[in-house]
């Protein structure tokens, strides 16, 4: 079994570490600034080819900030330092699967 930062690589957490890869994106594209919504969306269907409802996609983030990987901010959201170190590792992981 995967884990990735201790979390279990499943169906459902799949969700939270694409949308967190995402969020780390634009981070690095709007140079740390907050992520807005649609921003994080459009992420997800072009860099990612992942289509998700805005209610999921709210869903989503509010498990992240539950589990303290991001945090909403006047303009958005921000990853965390502990979500970027999730980030960092399924990003890794995901570029292993494409080598093999």
């Amino acid at each position: 079994m995967v884990k990735i930062q201790g979390i279990k690589y499943d169906s459902k957490n799949k969700e939270m570490f694409d949308v967190l890869a995402a969020l780390g994106v634009i981070e690095d594209e709007f140079l740390s600034k907050p992520a807005p919504l649609d921003e994080i969306n459009f992420c997800l269907r072009v860099d990612l080819k992942i289509k998700m409802k805005d209610h999921t996609l709210i869903a989503v983030l509010n498990q992240a900030l539950i589990r303290g990987f991001a945090e909403k901010v006047t303009g958005g959201y921000n990853l965390t330092e502990q979500g970027g170190q999730v980030v960092d590792e399924y990003l890794a992981y995901l570029y292993e699967l494409e080598k093999k």
